[in-house]
């Protein structure tokens, strides 16, 4: 590894294009399935290319960065912040001001506001750069889209002869992305450039113009540049779509029916491939209720003291302590159909919550106990919820459906604001993964005929649970 590098980082952006999840954070900041954008560039440049001093341009929120990845211990990097207090000036700005603490020869630089995903930065290291007044890599069979996003390359073989800053089109379908290898020369280039304007890709046709040879590197990775909310939702998707498929899935699910049902309930849960543990809460405990535990390795939870209401307390208690990267949530009383859990998983790479609607009346068993009235009242929540907050696209049915799935990550972030610990809890949980700008995405799901009336049929639904409900969803809205 050539730990001799220096790692430059500008993230002195205004992300005004991300708005309004760039309002109190800059992009560097934005949360990628639990973590923020920066820890995927540093993570890179550690691992990848063995750098272990890095310089971050910090602007507007700043402090954001800093507090959080403070002198960089935490990832066995030396961090040293720069202030950029003309972010007008633009990219070519910022990375001259690390020009006083790079004191090799080359060094690269990476932006703060993308995501690589399984990328080959590690043959950078491979790719006699040190031949080169600049390395730029560029990736092949890209969209016109991407890259009016971004910049264009034109090159003969792997030298670059001009960069267009978001052209209307490509020829060659090659897009610049935005990690470097610089001599430091480029920071004569950059002193002279930002006299006229702050484009680095300016910068770099200044460089190939004044002889610097430059040449392109091929990366093979999945690649976003996030510059609009679109955007990061599709780098959360990228990142889970490759988790996915290994991710440990867990079951919470709480212990009120009869033994009976419960143990028909596991046995169908250990039929469910995708399901690898399974959490079990009970209010009390017993021998019969451990051996049943025993009998199918499960996770048995015991939460004394709750009221018979707190469902959500319930809920809580199993997901605590499920291990799993996914968490689903189901009744006990046999009215879910697990097999529809591949159902809930299969949107699980794009969503941060995936919620189940009885809504669908072709998938309602003929005798299950989900009257007109249960149907209609939580069909009034739904859009109670979807009208509140119309400008996050959700589409909603069915607000009391505790059929769901969500990651790990997901809860993580919400958990603080949620707070019912009875029905409630299942609209809350909607409401704050809305309220943190992340995708909530219903389906239809099966509900079945049990073999017995269900507490929750017979407890929850009426007309208190209904305005309790309903004054959680507007409390969460006006307060």
């Amino acid at each position: 590894m050539n730990s001799h590098l220096v790692g430059v980082i500008p993230a002195a952006g205004r992300g005004a294009r991300a708005y309004p999840h760039t309002r109190v954070i800059p992009k560097a900041m934005l949360d990628i399935c639990g973590k923020p954008v920066l820890h995927y560039t540093l993570t890179t440049m550690r691992d990848q290319l063995g750098i272990r001093d890095v310089i971050i341009i910090l602007g507007r929120h700043g402090d954001a960065i800093r507090e959080r990845f403070g002198d960089g211990d935490e990832y066995s990097l030396r961090i040293r912040y720069v202030h950029n207090d003309r972010v007008d000036r633009g990219l070519a700005y910022s990375l001259l001001l690390a020009r006083d603490h790079v004191p090799g020869s080359h060094f690269v630089t990476m932006l703060s506001d993308e995501v690589y995903w399984n990328s080959n930065h590690d043959e950078l290291l491979g790719s006699d750069y040190e031949s080169y007044a600049a390395t730029i890599v560029a990736r092949g069979h890209s969209t016109n889209r991407e890259i009016r996003k971004n910049f264009s390359v034109e090159a003969e073989g792997s030298l670059v002869r001009r960069l267009v800053e978001k052209p209307a089109s490509s020829a060659n379908g090659l897009l610049g992305c935005g990690t470097y290898i610089f001599h430091r020369d480029i920071f004569e280039i950059l002193e002279r450039r930002v006299a006229h304007s702050g484009e680095l890709t300016a910068a770099i046709n200044d460089l190939v113009a004044a002889g610097g040879r430059v040449q392109q590197f091929a990366l093979r990775a999945e690649y976003i540049n996030i510059n609009y909310e679109e955007d990061i939702h599709s780098a959360r998707s990228i990142v889970r779509r490759s988790r996915l498929e290994a991710a440990k899935v867990s079951l919470v699910m709480p212990c009120e029916s009869s033994l009976a049902v419960i143990e028909d309930m596991l046995r169908l849960a250990r039929r469910c491939p995708r399901i690898a543990e399974v959490v079990l809460v009970a209010r009390d405990s017993g021998p019969v209720l451990e051996q049943l535990a025993i009998r199918y390795d499960v996770r048995l939870v015991v939460a004394q003291g709750l009221a018979r209401r707190a469902w959500g307390d319930l809920f809580r208690a199993g997901i605590a302590q499920a291990s799993g990267d996914v968490i689903i949530l189901t009744m006990d009383d046999d009215s879910f159909d697990l097999g529809d859990t591949d159902k809930l998983l299969a949107y699980m790479c794009d969503a941060d919550l995936v919620v189940g609607t009885r809504t669908t009346s072709q998938l309602v068993q003929q005798g299950s106990n989900l009257n007109w009235l249960a149907r209609a009242g939580n069909f009034v929540l739904a859009k109670l919820i979807e009208t509140l907050w119309m400008n996050r696209g959700a589409r909603l049915t069915d607000a009391g459906c505790t059929f769901r799935a969500f990651w790990r990550e997901t809860f993580d972030q919400i958990e603080p604001e949620v707070r019912s610990s009875g029905p409630a809890f299942a609209p809350e949980l909607i409401i704050e993964a809305l309220r943190r700008r992340l995708w909530v995405i219903e389906i239809p799901i099966n509900y079945c005929r049990t073999s017995e009336e269900s507490r929750i049929r017979v407890e929850h639904r009426n007309l208190r649970v209904f305005l309790s409900m309903a004054a959680t969803i507007l409390s969460k809205r006006f307060r």
